[in-house]
């Protein structure tokens, strides 16, 4: 079945680092719009989360925020004491030089990226566990897309069935307009032209040909072949532009059916059609 465009999916697990969160929200888009939120920790780890998540997630406007709550014994580990020490005594000596106070000088060494021994702990220790964790969240945003899209999917097909049913209706009424057309031809000819005088022959062919200019059978049968065709392709996990392209013509075949048919009755049904395509529409938008 379709899958829906909007989704949440999340997943935590202790790490090395801390309880790691991820998060992932979606809304519909025409294309990926992929936003990281991510710790100062795994910056250097962006371009890897976006290879990973970048197939699964496919398109929407995607924020994938990741958080780690780091323990007391935790944050004892995300200083590179080593880096910090040399830091310190090249900056240090700088000052001293240059006789410059050393007041936040260790205050602006800790805002150094390299500074926090986490930045490559990912790629020696735990990278594997958060691809892991990130992969769990994909799979329940993934399973929330296939639920909302399994409801979206019962919706469009009601609309569907209304469709399909009101088109049905349009036959009953199709012989009274064009007996109502016939007459109302005749009656305005009669008012200009004596009866003695009217080409009965050449009236027939006058009727016959504004007759099928105003015959909508193709437009039944399009439509209808158009309604199967969108049916079948609620089955495909992907199919959102697909059905929308659908919906188009739909709205096409039943527009022109409107036009051609200025019966109040089959009027009524046109409207009610409209009414339903548009549902359609407004749910294909959210649609993967």
């Amino acid at each position: 079945m379709i899958r829906s465009m909007t989704g949440y999916g999340k997943a935590s697990a202790a790490l090395p680092a801390g309880m790691v969160t991820v998060e992932i929200r979606s809304l519909n888009s025409k294309f990926l719009d992929l936003n990281l939120r991510l710790p100062r920790l795994l910056q250097d780890k962006e371009y890897a989360i976006r290879n990973l998540v970048t197939a699964p997630l496919e398109r929407g406007k995607i924020t994938i925020h990741i958080q780690i709550e780091s323990s007391g014994s935790e944050r004892e580990n995300l200083i590179n004491t080593a880096l910090f020490k040399s830091y310190h005594r090249e900056m240090s000596t700088l000052c001293d030089e240059l006789n410059l106070s050393k007041q936040g000088l260790a205050e602006a060494i800790l805002r150094i990226p390299e500074v926090s021994a986490g930045e490559g702990s990912a790629e020696i220790g735990w990278w594997s566990d958060l691809e892991k964790l990130i992969k769990a969240a994909i799979d329940q945003f993934n399973q929330f897309r296939e639920e909302e899209g399994r409801k979206t999917g019962d919706d469009m097909l009601q609309s569907v069935a209304r469709i399909e049913a009101d088109l049905a209706a349009v036959a009953p009424y199709e012989s009274i307009r064009i007996d109502h057309i016939k007459n109302r031809i005749k009656a305005g000819l009669e008012l200009f032209v004596e009866q003695e005088k009217i080409d009965m022959n050449r009236l027939e062919q006058e009727l016959v040909y504004y007759l099928e200019k105003l015959d909508v059978s193709e437009e039944k049968q399009r439509l209808a072949q158009h309604c199967a065709f969108f049916r079948q392709n609620l089955n495909q996990a992907s199919g959102g532009k697909k059905l929308g392209f659908i919906a188009q013509e739909m709205g096409r075949e039943i527009n022109t059916l409107g036009s051609k048919c200025n019966q109040v009755d089959i009027q009524k049904l046109v409207v009610n059609m409209k009414n339903e395509l548009e549902k359609i529409k407004e749910q294909v938008l959210n649609v993967l």
